[in-house]
């Protein structure tokens, strides 16, 4: 038995498994360095190890060696997305041959059939230590829906619609900031019966932290804790959203939930009965795109196509909205969709045009980083008339599909960034508008997003929720990736 199993190892080892092995690393160390959730790497998991073996393959026919061939793909490979990884490689065949040199003897050649075995053990334990870090992150699985009823279940509640519109701001920072006036868009949708909250401001001035405190119907602060030693990063926050009580609770109220990401995946919604995933680029398949000399390959072709890929997934999430309205439904649907507009990039114009990327894409800049310059305000301003265009034409939609007139929330996240120096406020003043049948005025003017599935959970299922506390904090964004989520500071201050 013991040598049956040697056999095969020794034939392993002989075997160039080190640049699907070594690619396969890349992946997961950029997972784990990235916060956000293992589903979010399976793609660029399976593109990169395919095209590492594929690379192999065609150098192994061109050197007439398999060995050779891996040998020279696995550092080609290397040099490209990691070039300090390289060395590494090189060392094998290296080694041997200055030692020769040293020796003042001349050089035996390569054993390639030893470099490949050598190899393939560096590989295998760089991937091992990997993904035993990986299962340690993944001790806790991600919780599952409960069935324990609450509240006044009925086959006829409306549907509720949740549509995010991320970093979309309020009509007075639009006003103020932008110079631009939206109030046709805000009569528009009173028109389709809906109400705007015109004092309406975000609990948080970050994205996943609003979305965990609305998900969770809990201030941020409380579900931390108290230790302040530990740092809280993104991957905290999104286990925090996915199993935010308030998900529990649609459960318990009947309600099927559906979740139609954008893209970013450190924040998207996952202990959910369906998950949309329109199928475009993502946040973390840019920052593999962007590892090592790989945004300076095609870098033009590469801005057009993650614009591309970015007006594509806008478009989709609309478009998901409208195909679930007119389906059929055998309970009462919570969908929520988080739509990367108005927030940069800026991809379209006012007409629902292309506009082309910036120019520090993607060397300089990520697809989603945002642009305070003076020059942006304008650019903003047209990205969002078209995304009221969109909101409207939808909202249209799910209504004249709907047999039960449904509760639809259109709202953000937080509001502008774009003078948070000078006017901190305008990071908290958001957007909120919603259609709430049966129940007007369900929602106060000065709403937040922490309570609005208690208060619509309440209203329609009768469920007497607990209600959070409505105060605010700031987190300062250009120290997160040091210092984490948990320096929140109560705004305003007092």
């Amino acid at each position: 038995m013991f040598r049956g199993i040697r056999s095969l190892t020794q034939a392993v080892l002989r075997w160039p498994l080190f640049p699907a092995a070594l690619a396969a690393a890349f992946i997961v160390r950029r997972y784990l360095a990235s916060g956000e959730d293992l589903p979010a790497a399976y793609r660029a998991l399976v593109v990169l190890v395919v095209l590492a073996i594929v690379f192999q393959l065609v150098l192994g026919l061109a050197t007439r060696s398999q060995h050779r061939g891996a040998f020279i793909g696995g550092v080609a490979l290397t040099a490209i997305l990691d070039p300090l990884v390289a060395p590494v490689l090189l060392a094998p065949v290296a080694i041997p041959m200055f030692g020769d040199i040293l020796r003042r003897r001349r050089s035996s050649g390569i054993d390639w059939v030893r470099t490949t075995a050598v190899l393939n053990v560096v590989a295998a334990a760089v991937l091992g230590l990997n993904l035993a870090a990986v299962a340690m992150r993944l001790a806790e699985d991600l919780p599952t829906g409960p069935t324990t009823p609450i509240g006044s279940i009925s086959a006829s509640a409306p549907d509720i619609y949740v549509i995010l519109l991320d970093e979309y701001p309020r009509a007075d920072t639009l006003a103020s900031t932008f110079a631009y006036d939206n109030s046709p868009f805000l009569e528009e949708m009173r028109e389709l019966g809906f109400e705007v909250a015109d004092d309406s401001h975000s609990n948080y001035n970050a994205t996943t932290l609003s979305l965990v405190s609305m998900f969770a119907a809990t201030q941020v602060p409380e579900l931390l804790g108290v230790d302040e030693t530990r740092v809280v990063d993104s991957w905290d926050l999104q286990r925090l959203l996915n199993r935010g009580r308030a998900l529990e609770w649609l459960h318990q109220a009947g309600y099927s939930i559906t979740s139609i990401t954008s893209g970013v995946s450190r924040a998207d919604l996952l202990a959910v009965d369906e998950v949309i995933d329109t199928g475009q680029v993502t946040t973390f398949e840019t920052s593999v795109l962007r590892a090592g000399v790989l945004p300076r390959l095609l870098s033009t072709v590469q801005a057009e196509w993650l614009h591309a890929q970015q007006r594509d997934r806008i478009m989709s999430a609309f478009a998901s909205l409208r195909e679930i309205a007119a389906s059929n439904r055998t309970r009462p649907r919570f969908v929520f969709a988080h739509v990367m507009s108005p927030h940069a990039p800026i991809v379209f114009d006012a007409r629902g045009g292309p506009v082309g990327p910036h120019p520090c894409l993607p060397v300089s800049c990520n697809l989603w980083d945002g642009r305070r310059a003076p020059s942006d305000l304008q650019p903003t301003v047209e990205q969002l008339v078209y995304t009221n265009n969109l909101v409207v034409d939808t909202v249209r939609a799910i209504q004249a599909d709907s047999d039960v007139p449904p509760v639809i929330v259109v709202l953000s996240d937080h509001g502008s960034r774009h003078d948070d120096v000078n006017d901190p406020d305008e990071m908290l003043r958001n957007l909120f508008l919603g259609v709430t049948p049966e129940h007007p005025g369900l929602f106060p003017g000065d709403v937040t997003p922490i309570n609005l599935i208690p208060r619509l959970l309440n209203a329609y299922v009768d469920a007497g929720l607990p209600m959070a506390t409505e105060e605010s904090y700031l987190v300062q964004l250009n120290v997160v990736l040091e210092r984490g989520y948990r320096s929140l500071v109560p705004w305003p201050q007092t």
